[in-house]
């Protein structure tokens, strides 16, 4: 039975009741009257535990959990009237296909057998009344408690619904809150009134009521697999929001993966680039010497490198560079077209880095790149084939000899093919075989020079001579070839400081390149996390209004069930559907931007800065957007207050 011992309650200063004593048999249909604001209403609430007295005590001595039904059948339109019936054993975490017989033993109750599949909106007033009256049966709790059932029907459904209801209070206990007086005498069990703060008894039918007791079950919760299900029926008639709140999400964390795309792959595809060049391997090797100082003023100059330092740092075979002959920039005239090209000389030949022509078959045959194309303004079948003059007037002198010699270099090159490399940060170049300039060197003799010494001297044995390594004709630098170049720059830093300098065309624009790169990394990060948190804001709003949208599911939740995971349950339901949307459009955008990107760069002959999938960046802002939905699901939760449901409980009473 239900029994109230001394029962208070009052809304702040404003009284309600004030020392209830009662107590309901274990079967029966009670009947309680009361006019508008005398607390029909909260009564009820108190009774079913929505509400806890002021003082005094309720003891409730039913096994279970009383099922509610208000005046208005709440029923959740996005369910067909089967799904509606089953909410109440969902919520305790029972699976659809189990519950299937208790649904339609519910519906034959209130004589609605084949309403089974019927959309809610299709039902009548007092359809709609007995299938929220077959929810409440679903569960055989012991106790039904029913605030004005009839209040929106005409006397015909009225009466109807009275009748369905005298039958099931032969087997439990039925508490029935009505306004109705011209009906209550004659349905009635037990009559009572509500009047002046307290519960008056006007009639009662002598009746020998029993009840089979029924054992307490455990209470469950709400299943994620059916919290994911109900929501996304509740979804599909607001999937325009859904699908836009998800897109700007996983718009915001793809921008992030291709972010951190780009950063983990930039170190490979520099490198890739770097290589591609003609002349990747080709570097120089001075020494920066202080020749004087004054104040704070330092003269230096620059200085061929010693055997040690060579040796220390790994390098077996340095070569005297021949930029003073074959100057680094000149002038290249091509079908009255001129450009200024960089001459780069290339020690090791790879011709898979061709992408046209034959490379160094021949002495004085030179590549050029697309850059120069490019420059210059011709299309490769005007530029292959044609020559470029080099004709330099160089004076040999040194203190170490009272002679000197002023010689020509005339090299004949010839253009006969066109490297792979791609314009990315590239300038018009001409590769030539050091081979073949060293060759020339070696034939060109120095007249005064010679006979001075008393001996044949070319230009060749003059630089390579280490009695002459820095005089003023000799190389400033000596070239080498390595496939580390960057490993070999951060070993002379760590071994000789600023002394020794390594330098070759491919670590500057490496090391601009990070520079530009690192600079806007920082950039782009301030603008990923703002357009982060916009998405974040977006989602959690967006929630937020589907809660609110969907009170009455987490109203009916606390109405027929005790678990308090029940609520979470709902709101990971909705975020899942969320992420699981989000995480489609991630690697959708992810793959197609990865795509459109990389297939971009390839055509205005740019590398690929992205990898095709990269696993663990997309892992990272897979684990990112888990934690942003269950954020944006759990946060706005906290905002759905026990006041909104209550109120979504009674809102039309």
């Amino acid at each position: 039975m239900i029994k109230l011992n001394g029962v208070s309650f009052s809304y702040g200063d404003k009284e309600i009741f004030r020392n209830l004593n009662v107590a309901f048999p274990d079967s029966g249909l009670v009947v309680i009257l009361g006019k508008s604001g005398s607390g029909k209403t909260t009564f009820l609430s108190l009774i079913s535990g929505s509400l806890k007295p002021k003082s005094g005590s309720i003891t409730n001595s039913f096994p279970d959990k009383p099922s509610l039904l208000f005046q208005s059948p709440m029923l959740l339109d996005y369910l067909n009237v089967e799904e509606n019936v089953l909410l109440p054993l969902l919520l305790e975490g029972k699976r659809k296909a189990s519950c299937l017989e208790s649904s339609s033993k519910a519906l034959r109750e209130v004589s609605l057998q084949g309403f089974e599949k019927r959309a809610v909106k299709k039902l009548s007033g007092g359809e709609k009344t007995r299938v929220s009256l077959a929810r409440a049966l679903v569960k055989a709790s012991s106790v039904l408690i029913l605030d004005e059932p009839t209040g929106q029907l005409d006397e015909k459904n009225s009466l109807e619904i009275y009748e369905v209801i005298k039958k099931l209070a032969k087997e439990r206990l039925i508490i029935l809150v009505t306004h109705d007086e011209k009906n209550a005498l004659n349905i009635a069990d037990y009559l009572y009134e509500l009047k002046e703060k307290n519960l008056i008894l006007l009639s009662k039918r002598e009746k020998d009521f029993s009840l089979l007791k029924k054992e307490k079950k455990p209470q469950g919760s709400l299943t994620l697999w059916e919290s994911l299900r109900i929501n996304s029926l509740f979804l599909l008639k607001r999937k325009a929001r859904l699908v836009l709140t998800s897109l700007f999400l996983a718009f915001s964390l793809g921008l992030l993966y291709l972010g951190l795309n780009f950063k983990n792959e930039l170190d490979y595809s520099l490198n890739s680039l770097m290589n591609s060049y003609y002349s990747s391997k080709e570097a120089n090797i001075t020494v920066k010497e202080k020749v004087a100082s004054e104040g704070h003023l330092t003269l230096e100059r620059y200085s061929t490198p010693s055997l040690e330092i060579t040796s220390s740092l790994g390098l077996e075979e340095c070569y005297p560079s021949f930029d003073y002959f074959v100057p680094e920039y000149y002038e290249v005239r091509i079908k009255d077209k001129a450009i200024t090209a960089s001459f780069q000389p290339v020690i090791e030949e790879d011709k898979s880095k061709l992408k046209e022509g034959k490379g160094f078959d021949n002495p004085y045959q030179v590549v050029i790149n697309e850059s120069f194309l490019s420059e210059i303004g011709l299309k490769k079948e005007e530029v292959l084939g044609k020559g470029i003059i080099i004709n330099k007037r160089c004076l040999i002198y040194s203190s170490s000899f009272e002679s000197s010699d002023l010689v020509s270099v005339y090299v004949p090159f010839r253009i006969t093919g066109i490297s792979k490399e791609k314009n990315a940060f590239n300038s018009a170049s001409v590769y030539y075989d050091y081979r073949d300039i060293e060759e020339l060197l070696a034939e060109t003799l120095l007249k005064n020079i010679s006979l001075e010494l008393d001996e044949e001297v070319s230009i060749l044995s003059l630089l390579q001579n280490p009695l002459y390594q820095n005089e003023d004709f000799g190389s400033r630098k000596l070239l080498f070839t390595s496939s580390r170049l960057s490993e070999l720059k951060e070993k002379a830093e760590e071994i000789y400081g600023e002394e020794v300098s390594i330098t070759s065309r491919t670590l500057n624009i490496k090391e601009s390149t990070d520079q530009i790169v690192a600079s806007l990394m920082e950039v782009a990060l301030a603008f990923l996390a703002l357009t982060l948190v916009s998405a974040f804001m977006l989602e959690f709003l967006s929630v937020y209004s589907l809660f609110d949208e969907n009170i009455r599911l987490f109203a009916l939740s606390k109405m027929f069930s005790d678990s308090k995971k029940n609520k979470k349950r709902i709101a990971l339901g909705l975020g899942s559907l969320f992420l699981l949307l989000t995480v489609f459009f991630l690697l959708f955008i992810s793959l197609l931007a990865t795509k459109l990107i990389n297939a971009l760069l390839l055509k205005i002959y740019y590398p690929s800065f992205l990898k095709d999938f990269d696993f663990l960046s997309f892992a990272f802002v897979l684990s990112l957007s888990f934690l942003v939905t269950l954020l944006g699901s759990l946060l706005p939760l906290k905002r759905i207050k026990d006041s909104e449901i209550k109120k979504e409980l009674e809102g039309e009473d």
